[in-house]
């Protein structure tokens, strides 16, 4: 007969008389397993919790063949208890006060009266340019015409929208498209206008825009990385130059599908997640796209930076993850 130690062999009448024990009440308790422990592999936990607040399932069935998956480093008993943790991810996303589309802002500073401000320009020409713009239906920015009518050069349109924005002009020099090709899935950088660059060191990386800055997409990108991610501006045609040459390049594999609510949301990717019954699993969102990645291998904890389950490395190789894309579109 197996030998019970700690509390729970202290308790053991209790326990064979079947009194309810709950997962976070064995969790609690120490020693609460078999002294068989080291036929447990050493890369998983010696005893699951289950993250389910409302789970029922008793500790008799603790050591049950159920290791995987996991999901943002928590462990669920059953695909029911996993839809649950789910659940309450899409509505923490949901709840985070990012629009479902980019909003203009209204309450920067246009950029042509800050390139005036600065005494690049003249009221006429300003005025001559707004004009222009107008009548051509506002198909070019105002910077386009500033830079045809004005003499003025594609580097200082950019350090004014740097101004505008209040971040750095960075710089393509250096950059290895396939290096950074697993930051971001592809859709994403097409769908909103970035190309993710070199990262300055360990645990920084970079985010190219043409000339919105949309910071809210850089803090997804940042959430789902575990790092720092920092948005800044290039000039337009080595924007396009670059965004063309990484679009051709190879990225991890994508499943993209679309809902109509959030509940369809969830349901969707709490049945990915059973499916592939990854070893590690996060959700972002950008805006109306719900952002899973699922990593198919253990990451070891000396690839990261920090001792918490929800830290990963910089920059995964491809075949090491799979993302999934949730396009929300609520019917009108």
């Amino acid at each position: 007969m197996t030998m019970w130690t700690g509390q729970l062999g202290a308790n053991r009448k209790a326990a064979m008389n079947e009194l309810p024990v709950t997962w976070a009440e064995a969790a609690r308790i120490p020693d609460a397993w078999p002294s068989s422990r080291n036929k447990t592999p050493t890369h998983l936990p010696l005893m699951n919790t289950c993250m389910n607040a409302d789970c029922r399932t008793s500790w008799l069935r603790l050591w049950r063949r159920r290791n995987v998956p996991r999901f943002e480093g928590q462990w669920a008993c059953s695909a029911d208890c996993m839809r649950v943790l789910i659940e309450n991810a899409v509505e923490r996303e949901l709840g985070d006060g990012t629009p479902l589309e980019p909003k203009k802002h209204k309450h920067r500073i246009p950029l042509g009266l800050l390139m005036l401000s600065q005494g690049w320009i003249t009221q006429e020409q300003l005025r001559r340019a707004l004009d222009s713009q107008r009548e051509a239906g506002g198909k070019a920015r105002i910077g386009k015409w500033l830079m045809q009518q004005c003499n003025l050069s594609e580097e200082q349109v950019t350090r004014a929208l740097s101004m505008q924005w209040g971040c750095p002009v960075l710089s393509f020099s250096g950059h290895a498209p396939e290096a950074m090709s697993t930051l971001i899935p592809r859709l994403l950088l097409d769908t909103y206008g970035m190309v993710p660059l070199r990262n300055g060191s360990s645990r920084l990386a970079y985010l190219a825009f043409e000339d919105r800055v949309d910071s809210s997409v850089a803090l997804a990108a940042e959430r789902m990385n575990g790092i720092h991610v920092e948005p800044g501006v290039v000039t337009s045609s080595q924007f396009l130059r670059v965004q063309e040459r990484m679009m051709r390049g190879p990225f991890p594999k994508t499943q993209l599908m679309e809902a109509k609510s959030s509940t369809v949301v969830a349901k969707e990717l709490a049945a990915v997640i059973e499916r592939m019954r990854p070893h590690q699993a996060r959700l972002v969102r950008m805006h109306r796209y719900f952002w899973l990645r699922v990593w198919h291998n253990p990451m070891h904890p000396a690839s990261s930076a920090h001792p918490d389950t929800h830290s990963v490395s910089l920059v995964p190789r491809i075949h090491q993850v799979e993302d999934v894309l949730v396009r929300l579109q609520p019917e009108d």
